[in-house]
C-alpha cells in the first residue's frame, strides 16, 4: 500500500506489457515518469485521471497506442508538464487537453510510422491561447 508515494520514476527499466489500471490508486503522486519502456501492448489507462495531484506526467518513448484519455482533464489544475512523445497514439487530441490551464510544457511529438494514423492535428487549436503558463510546446509529426 503506497498511499504516501509522491514520486514514481520507472524510466529505462525495460518494463513490458500493459500499464496496470491500479496506477490510479497512487492518489498522492505528484510526479510519474515511465519513460523508455516496452509497453507494446498498452494504451494510456483512463485511471491516470484519478491522480489529481499530479504535476508531471512523462510517458514518452513507450510505443503506447490508442487515444489520449479524456480523463486527463481530471488532472487540472495541478498538471504542469506532459510528455507523451515517441508513442503510437492515434485518434484526435482530446479537447480536454487544451483545458489544462496550469500546463507549462506540452510535448506530443510522435515518430512517423508508415501505415499508422496520427493524432490528427492539422492546425493549432485556438484553445491553446487559454494555456497562459505554457512555455514549451512540441507538436512535431502529429
Amino acid at each position: 500500500d503506497l498511499v504516501a508515494l509522491t514520486s514514481l520514476s520507472l524510466s529505462d527499466t525495460i518494463l513490458e506489457g500493459e500499464i496496470p489500471s491500479e496506477i490510479g490508486t497512487l492518489r498522492s503522486l505528484r510526479s510519474l515518469s515511465l519513460t523508455r519502456n516496452e509497453f507494446l501492448l498498452s494504451s494510456i489507462p483512463s485511471e491516470i485521471g484519478m491522480l489529481s495531484l499530479l504535476t508531471k506526467l512523462d510517458m514518452s518513448h513507450n510505443n503506447l497506442f490508442g487515444k489520449i484519455p479524456s480523463q486527463i482533464i481530471s488532472l487540472a489544475p495541478n498538471l504542469q508538464r506532459v510528455d507523451l512523445s515517441g508513442n503510437d497514439l492515434q485518434g484526435s487530441v482530446p479537447k480536454e487537453l487544451w483545458e489544462l490551464t496550469s500546463l507549462e510544457s506540452l510535448i506530443l511529438s510522435n515518430p512517423v510510422h508508415i501505415g499508422s494514423s496520427s493524432l490528427g492535428l492539422r492546425e493549432i487549436p485556438s484553445e491553446v491561447a487559454q494555456l497562459t503558463k505554457l512555455t514549451t510546446i512540441s507538436l512535431l509529426n502529429l
